[in-house]
């Protein structure tokens, strides 16, 4: 019976001790955390950029360097090729996305992956990684529209003037 007993003892023992290694471990692996924006908006007519915001996490003890990578389709895109993310610290860094003259309106998604390269300065082969989908929206403004209202108001107020001129010029003849 003390013999049951006993192996019975160990064997929860070393079940606790078990669950205690596998959670501690699993927080000793490399991590990256990536956020982005959810979305942007590429006016056609106006400069044709947008920027998205992003940040990239390192929750592990460990320092990282961490590789960015952009899949955006026809839009040309600006990044950081890599960054190193100090243990527990969080990096804010832009993605400048431009659109080209002859972008039809409509939306494009754009990936960002961040990859951890290398772990303390030396190459980490699993290669841990997070990525995000944002949705790029190509709007058309109807440049026509925005100038014909304002060539409306010019020669609006160019009347105007001429009614005023030739208010003065009548009233000048009339007096003499």
């Amino acid at each position: 019976m003390a013999r049951v007993c006993n192996l019975v003892c160990t064997m929860l023992f070393l079940a606790t001790m078990l669950s205690f290694a596998t959670s501690v471990s699993a927080q000793l692996l490399p991590e990256v955390i990536l956020t982005c924006d959810d979305d942007a908006e590429i006016n056609s007519g106006d400069t044709k950029t947008a920027i998205i915001i992003c940040e990239a996490e390192n929750p592990g003890t460990f320092q990282e360097k961490v590789s960015i990578q952009v899949e955006s389709g026809e839009l040309a895109n600006a990044a950081p090729d890599s960054m190193i993310i100090a243990p527990g610290d969080v990096i804010e860094f832009q993605i400048s996305l431009r659109s080209d003259e002859a972008e039809e309106p409509g939306e494009i998604p754009v990936n960002v992956t961040a990859t951890i390269t290398e772990v303390n300065g030396v190459p980490y082969p699993l290669g841990s990684s997070d990525s995000e989908e944002i949705i790029v929206t190509i709007s058309n403004i109807n440049i026509a529209g925005l100038l014909s209202d304002r060539v409306e108001v010019f020669l609006m107020e160019e009347m105007k003037y001429q009614f005023l001129l030739l208010s003065i010029v009548i009233a000048i003849k009339k007096e003499k």
